[in-house]
């Protein structure tokens, strides 16, 4: 925008971001595609295009996208330009925003490639051998002849510099450059490496094929670089598919042939005895049973091509995506059966009984994709609805009868993901931008994105015979996935109570229900009832350890190597107990805090000894601005800010939460700090003694306006504090909010790790709702499973949600390092809600607001408008500003000029609590101040 900011266009979304990446605005629509054409100058139209089904409109919208509309049926159009006020679309102008449009002075049989308005304000046509230019705005044109084919970009600089791109036969499209002394276009050397690929086709031992674009097939191994693949003197060398067999060999469909290669495609064979194999056929391999489709009857193979025997089908699928065709071991054949309006648009034709049946999932054919397993037993289908768009994997073991269903929280509001399978079982969904694989049908799923800055797009993938995932990208051209696959194992973890201290284990000696259990440190889950914990892992070594009350029990190992040969293992863990004792623990938390409003704190008690503790009571000391209005569990005492509640007994093991409901007086000032502080007893034998228990602290300040879903960190119980050292308490809070129009029954939190943090340590503190939780891959997810929450519009106060969790920092974390934190937050099967990122110094940084050295002062403070910041240091000369809010977000960027005395105008901030950051050129300070 002529501003600074971008707007961007999405199928379902118009977005409007700050010149820092901040949204600022979203507007809900739909489209196909759109071209933006935005006003050149402040006071100008800005314009969009907006193409869906077999209509396009062109809008009109404001810069600061509270106004999208005024639309106007257009023709179609697939090239649009905008010089000044004048809209280009194809060989068409229009000067009064698409109301009528004039043809541009050209031959009616010219056909153009691509058009363009060049840097030098003069307008651009390529058509075959051919360049027409305009320095009239479109009114006149002058014709260049080029003996250039197939244009693909033309453009000019400021300068004398003539700009032209030409496909060729590969994906980096030839450069040519003239200028006015040398009018004569000279290619240019634009080889920048292998960048892109199309499709990767995956061997053994790194010998792999790719098409860079379309079917421009090349090889490559570990000793040969790349080389083009050639068949000789063979009627066709048109490659359109490789499959690399299980047996090592190569097969390749080249037009309506098939060809054969033992030595990585060095020399090719041609072997089909098959009348007639449509181009875009799908070759599949089926546990060593190769399967082809051909004109009207399907072919397979014993002997991996070699011969092949065929059956008529009867069916006709050229129309009806042959490419997609999938195969089941039982001879079924599924295809797309050509309506794709229909609810059973996927159909199972078998070939022994010659029946065809079609599968219903309610959904349509342009709704589905669908993908067989490695061993033809399963069918998987993704299908999608849109508005709201929900996703679902359907898995059959019947070949196609009936289906179990997963709804699936994928990211993004895209629809164009993918499906692929390998030999060992696994089903990966991906797109441009992520990967996620899973090895139990889809129950649970594994992100395996790769986090390079070079990388645009993933295109293709595919696994190879020895276990490595291969992605097909561009900008990073061929990835190879570090970890070797492996068929994933269940591993059982068992852990007892070893009664006779042997570190065997004997009869009758009980399972212990308290602790967690980690594998590789990526993976921790909770002992259930049964002292249990099972596990699903790729990898053959794994390091198995305990996290345990280690004032109750002591481990006869720090941790376990465990080798998965077989498809189960199970491992019992001895544990030798130091003592019997119960050992009650409280903590408590509120989402947020709002003056002159009702708030809810959320708490817990947690019996984590190792006997029965009876009588437990919960001690909490109230803020001096808090009025106690109600308590979902029964009052013992409530003296003056003390308050006393009875929790009961708690089985070894046991949590249980309950909440206080207070009010917060308007005498608070907007931003002030309260606290609350918990402790719990028991009358039973206590582990800890009552001098040597710490009691949990929850401070923070009350909010005006705030980000219902956000993180913030707590250090201590001391929330936002600005740096953190080794041996503090760190937690994080997350906040949701459902804000949508309808109730939400389901919540997902998925929340990376740094590898800063003991993925081990994570410990829940409190929550709203009752949920389940696990680290995957160094991912926390949390599930608020049947949460029923209702929106803001029905319950304002009853639509918010939150979790707060303790974490530990990795002992080898260092000082001067930044740990960072945040979240997807899934709402149903929504696009996630990304929180902002906390990012926290370890150990005091340098310039850390210090009360007693800080040289900035600010005056009013709180303020309605204007903010006064006088200073000391002399080195703030034109210092930078940024200005965070409660949630940690950058809500103001500003800077300020030479001069003692200087002030900011923060009238367009919410009302609420904020962090100044004042940057100079030796040093940078931070101060708070509060927005009325």
């Amino acid at each position: 925008m002529h501003n600074g900011d971008m707007t961007v266009c999405t199928n379902g979304k118009f977005l409007l971001y700050s010149d820092l990446g901040i949204l600022k605005k979203s507007h809900e629509w739909w489209t196909h595609t759109a071209v933006i054409l935005p006003s050149p100058d402040e006071n100008g139209i800005n314009y969009v295009t907006n193409s869906h089904g077999a209509s396009m409109e062109l809008w009109e919208f404001t810069d600061d996208l509270s106004f999208v509309g005024n639309k106007k049926s257009i023709s179609y159009g697939d090239l649009f330009a905008r010089m000044s006020n004048r809209i280009f679309k194809n060989t068409e102008y229009t000067d009064d925003g698409g109301t009528s449009w004039k043809k541009l002075p050209f031959p009616s049989n010219e056909y153009f490639q691509y058009f363009n308005v060049g840097h030098d304000g003069k307008l651009y046509y390529a058509s075959n051998k051919s360049v027409y230019i305009s320095d009239d705005s479109g009114l006149t044109f002058t014709r260049r002849d080029i003996s250039i084919e197939y244009i693909s970009y033309i453009s000019s600089t400021k300068g004398d510099k003539f700009v032209l791109g030409a496909k060729n036969d590969g994906c980096i499209p030839d450069i040519y450059i003239s200028t006015i002394q040398n009018p004569s276009l000279q290619k240019i050397d634009n080889e920048i490496g292998s960048y892109h690929a199309e499709k990767v086709f995956a061997g053994i031992d790194e010998n792999i094929s790719i098409s860079e674009c379309y079917y421009n097939f090349k090889n490559k191994n570990p000793i040969q670089d790349w080389q083009k693949i050639d068949f000789g003197n063979d009627l066709y060398d048109y490659i359109r598919q490789l499959l690399y067999l299980s047996n090592g060999e190569i097969l390749a469909l080249s037009d309506y042939n098939l060809f054969r290669s033992n030595n990585n495609g060095i020399n090719w064979n041609k072997t089909n005895q098959i009348d007639y194999i449509y181009y875009d056929a799908n070759i599949s391999e089926k546990n060593g049973k190769l399967y082809v489709f051909g004109y009207d009857s399907v072919y397979f193979s014993n002997d991996f091509g070699n011969t092949w025997d065929g059956k008529f089908t009867g069916l006709n699928l050229f129309v009806n995506e042959v490419y997609s065709v999938q195969y089941s071991d039982k001879f079924d054949i599924y295809y797309y059966n050509g309506d794709n309006f229909a609810s059973s648009a996927i159909s199972k034709y078998n070939v022994n009984t010659l029946e065809r049946k079609p599968i219903n999932l309610g959904v349509n054919a342009n709704n589905v994709q669908f993908i067989s397993s490695y061993d033809g037993k399963i069918l998987y289908i993704l299908s999608y609805e849109q508005w709201p768009l929900k996703f679902t994997l359907n898995v059959s073991y019947d070949y196609g009868e009936t289906f179990s269903t997963e709804q699936l929280n994928l990211p993004g509001d895209r629809v164009d993901y993918r499906l692929k399978v390998d030999h060992l079982g696994n089903l990966y969904i991906f797109t441009d931008k992520f990967v996620h694989m899973s090895s139990d049908d889809g129950q649970n799923w594994l992100d395996i994105t790769p986090d390079f800055p070079e990388l645009v797009s993933i295109n293709d993938l595919n696994v190879s015979y020895d276990n490595y995932i291969y992605l097909a990208t561009t900008g990073m051209g061929i990835l190879k996935y570090k970890p070797q696959l492996a068929a994933p194992k269940g591993l059982k973890v068992i852990v007892y109570d070893d009664l006779n201290k042997n570190c065997l284990r004997d009869n009758g000696e009980p399972s212990v229900p308290i602790g967690k259990v980690g594998v590789n440190d990526l993976y921790v889950r909770e002992l259930d009832d049964n002292g249990d914990a099972s596990f699903r892992l790729h990898t053959i070594q794994n390091k198995v350890s305990l996290v345990i009350n280690e004032r109750l029990y002591e481990t006869c190992q720090e941790f376990y190597d465990v080798t998965l040969d077989d498809d189960y293992t199970e491992l019992s863990i001895p544990l030798k107990a130091k003592k019997y004792c119960a050992e009650v623990q409280a903590s408590i938390s509120a989402p947020f805090l709002r003056r002159c409003f009702d708030n809810t704190y959320y708490g817990q008690v947690c019996n984590n000894g190792n006997i029965e503790a009876e009588d437990v009571v919960a001690k909490v000391k109230l803020d001096p601005y808090f009025d106690l209005k109600e308590t979902s569990v029964p009052i013992v005492s409530h003296i003056g800010d003390e308050l006393v509640l009875d929790i009961k007994n708690l089985k070894a093991g046991e949590c249980t939460s309950f909440s206080i409901k207070l009010n917060l007086s308007c005498d608070a000032a907007l931003g002030q700090e309260h606290c609350m502080e918990i402790d719990a007893t028991s009358g039973t034998r206590n582990c800890n003694e009552i001098t040597s228990r710490v009691t949990y602290l929850d401070c923070q300040e009350n909010v005006g306006s705030y980000d219902p879903n956000d993180k913030s960190i707590f250090v201590n119980g001391v929330k936002n504090k600005e740096y953190v050292e080794q041996e503090d308490k760190v937690e994080y809070l997350i906040r949701f909010q459902n804000t949508g129009n309808d109730t939400t029954f389901t919540v997902k939190i998925q929340d990376p790790i740094s590898s800063k943090f003991d993925v081990t340590s994570i410990v829940p503190v409190a929550a709203s709702h009752e949920y389940t939780w696990s680290v995957e891959n160094g991912v926390l997810n949390v599930t608020f499973d049947h949460i029923m929450l209702v929106d803001s519009f029905k319950n304002e106060p009853l639509s918010h949600g939150f979790i707060k969790f303790e974490i530990a920092l990795n002992r080898s974390t260092e000082r001067n390092q930044d740990v960072s934190n945040l979240a997807g937050i899934f709402f149903d099967f929504n696009e996630p809600v990304i929180t902002n990122e906390v990012i926290t110094p370890v150990g005091k940084p340098v310039s850390t607001y210090d009360p007693d050295e800080n040289p900035i002062s600010l005056y009013p403070n709180p303020t309605n408008d204007i903010i006064h910041i006088t200073s000391s240091n002399t080195s703030f000369k034109d210092a930078q500003i940024i200005i965070y809010n409660e949630s940690g977000k950058i809500a103001m960027t500003t800077g300020l000029q030479v001069g003692s005395n200087r002030y900011i105008d923060v009238s367009g901030l919410p009302s609420g609590f904020y962090i100044i950051k004042i940057i100079g050129d030796k040093a940078a300070y931070k101060a708070k101040f509060v927005k009325m």
